[in-house]
């Protein structure tokens, strides 16, 4: 099967919120498709197949919670996981909610490790994936048996690196992985987890990291947190202002 990233249907009513979502959705390596409002949400539905779906609860023309009352009452999409996104606080909302059959309820303000973890608890149950990932193009060193070949990253998190390439590693090879991070090459062991073929689109390798030297980690998770955060501070000036339409 053709790898591909997962894909996310966002929807928020505020504009600039929508748009952060999406971005650090991006930046943690999915495929993110903004929606202002539940009706925009179930048209979507009929086009794309998402891995999973983010919902405010107050928003105009169709609210949060009548848009998870029509998936969760849909076979066709009642399987797809809802996460709700809102500033609500009242329990008996919450308690809605669950009843309907949202997978999280994360509370406005959210931060990235809390969306992160809630999508990756309901996307990847079986991987049990736990850090926060980022898209990351930078040349790599893998070391393995005595050579070093150069490869290019396709994402970054702090417990592994896939690496783009139509020629991967046998599953389970050990490597040593040198990343140039903020002009500092940190050095970690890993070993590849899985392959994918030179006829998906996105041929590659997952090497997972090994028992990662605390200095190490750190460096790794600061860099991540420090992508995302770029993204987030200079989103206020590129999007200022909503396009007419």
């Amino acid at each position: 099967m053709p790898f591909r990233n997962k894909t996310i249907i966002v929807a928020e009513d505020d504009y600039n919120l929508l748009m952060s979502l999406c971005i650090v959705l991006e930046r943690l390596g999915y495929d993110a498709i903004p929606a202002e409002n539940g009706a925009e949400v179930m048209q979507l539905l009929r086009i794309i197949s998402p891995d999973a779906i983010t919902l405010d609860l107050n928003m105009p023309v169709l609210g949060g919670l009548e848009t998870l009352k029509l998936i969760k009452d849909d076979e066709r999409y009642k399987n797809i996981p809802v996460i709700v996104v809102s500033g609500e606080s009242q329990a008996e909302t919450l308690e809605e909610c669950r009843n309907t059959g949202c997978a999280s309820f994360l509370q406005k303000p959210t931060g990235m490790a809390e969306l992160s973890s809630a999508l990756e608890k309901n996307i990847f149950p079986q991987r049990g994936r736990k850090h926060a990932r980022i898209s990351l193009d930078i040349k790599i060193t893998l070391n393995t048996g005595g050579a070093s070949q150069g490869f290019y990253t396709r994402t970054l998190s702090e417990s592994g690196v896939f690496v783009r390439t139509k020629h991967p590693f046998a599953v389970g090879t050990g490597v040593e992985i040198i990343l140039p991070l903020d002009g500092e090459d940190i050095a970690v062991q890993g070993s590849v987890i899985y392959v994918t073929s030179p006829e998906d689109l996105r041929p590659g390798m997952a090497i997972e990291f090994g028992s990662v030297p605390e200095f190490a980690a750190a460096r790794i998770r600061k860099f991540v947190l420090k992508s995302i955060s770029k993204d987030m501070e200079g989103l206020a000036a590129a999007r200022e202002y909503k396009p007419a339409v």
